[in-house]
């Protein structure tokens, strides 16, 4: 799939006039916007519009082979209506294997679970499973994402109970498990970078250190 003005994409690049120069980066970042922008709005109870305020929504470009295709991932899919998840990364469910390729030790790779929650509904999860689905892998391809991971902050008085939260400005970073997640897709053959704020402009930069998940 081609990027450009394509509804398969997901992304609707029309209205870049000739004279705009925009980085891939800064392209990611208006498309992560645009779609937190469109999960609000399906969101629609009070419920399900605060719980959103704590999701990440991540908008990627894989390349692979010269073709270049677009997509966005949502940390919590399954909230959306069954109608409008397709077009979203899926990744791998909890306890099915990953589609890396395998550890050094032979064995597969395993992402962290935590309570009822599991490292594989992740955006940058999502995103790199669904690279390795093809038939040809993910090896020698470059993923780029730019992580919208939104933080609230809650407050509560001395007796424990929650008095208030306000949200803050959300993270262009992996959380530690998705470092991990990361590092061994890396160590599988695929090329990651990240977009960040340096000098008050979105760049592309290299994930964190993969040292000290062991690669």
């Amino acid at each position: 799939m081609n990027t450009g003005n394509s509804a398969a994409s997901g992304f609707n690049t029309a209205g870049v006039g000739k004279g705009d120069i925009k980085s891939e980066c800064d392209e990611l970042k208006e498309e992560a916007d645009k779609e937190d922008r469109k999960i609000q709005a399906m969101r629609k109870t009070p419920k399900g519009a605060t719980a959103h305020k704590c999701t990440t929504v991540t908008a990627s470009k894989l390349t692979c082979g010269g073709v270049t295709t677009k997509k966005p991932a949502y940390s919590s899919l399954s909230r959306l209506p069954k109608g409008r998840q397709s077009r979203y990364a899926q990744g791998v469910k909890r306890g099915e294997p990953s589609k890396m390729c395998k550890k050094k030790n032979g064995e597969d790779f395993e992402h962290a679970t935590q309570g009822f929650s599991s490292g594989c509904s992740h955006t940058e999860a999502r995103l790199v499973e669904d690279a390795f689905k093809g038939p040809g892998g993910a090896e020698g391809c470059e993923l780029m994402m730019k992580i919208k991971w939104k933080q609230r902050v809650v407050f509560k008085n001395p007796q424990g109970k929650i008095t208030g939260a306000k949200n803050v400005a959300p993270l262009a970073k992996p959380c530690k498990d998705c470092e991990k997640v990361l590092c061994h897709a890396q160590y599988c053959g695929l090329k990651i970078f990240l977009c960040k704020i340096k000098q008050g402009r979105q760049e592309k930069v290299k994930p964190p250190p993969c040292k000290k998940h062991g690669y």
